[in-house]
C-alpha cells in the first residue's frame, strides 16, 4: 500500500481519553492507476499503559504482512499515541464499504492459566531449520 498521513483539526474523547485526528489514505498502485483506495478519520490518543516500544514494534510486523510500503509505514508510526476509534470507506470493484472501530474498554488482565503452555501429546523443538519445514 501506498498512502499519505496527515494530522487534522478535531478533538473527541474516547474512554476519558483525549484523542486527536488523524486523516489517512491509502491505494495500490496498479499500471498507473489508483485500486483498492481507502479513506480513513482515526483518533489516537496516547496511552500510558499502552508500551510504546511494544506497540511500534508489532505495528512494524502488521504493516510488512500487510504489505504495506515503508514511507507508508513510518507515517503510521508518527503517530502518537494508540487508535481509539475510526471511521473509513474503502473503495473496490465499484462498491463502498464503510467500517468503523472503537475501543469500548481498556484493561490490563493476566493471561489464564496455561495458555502459552505446549499442549498435552506435544513437544516444543526449539528450532526449526527452512529445510526442516518444507520437508514436513
Amino acid at each position: 500500500y501506498l498512502g499519505t498521513v496527515a494530522a487534522a483539526d478535531g478533538e473527541r474523547t474516547v474512554l476519558g481519553a483525549a484523542c486527536k485526528r488523524f486523516d489517512i489514505q491509502r491505494w495500490v498502485m496498479l499500471e498507473g492507476d489508483r485500486y483498492a483506495e481507502q479513506e480513513t478519520t482515526a483518533w489516537y490518543a496516547p496511552l500510558p499503559s499502552i508500551d510504546q516500544a511494544t506497540y511500534i514494534q508489532m505495528q512494524r510486523h502488521f504493516h510488512a504482512l500487510s504489505n504495506f510500503g515503508p514511507e507508508l509505514t513510518e507515517a503510521y508510526l508518527k503517530i502518537p499515541g494508540f487508535p481509539m476509534a475510526y471511521e473509513s470507506v474503502r473503495y473496490a470493484e465499484g462498491m463502498a464499504i464503510k467500517s468503523s472501530y472503537l475501543v469500548t474498554e481498556l484493561a490490563t488482565r493476566d493471561a489464564p492459566a496455561g495458555i502459552y503452555s505446549i499442549p498435552e501429546g506435544f513437544t516444543k523443538k526449539e528450532n526449526y531449520s527452512v529445510r526442516q519445514l518444507q520437508h514436513r
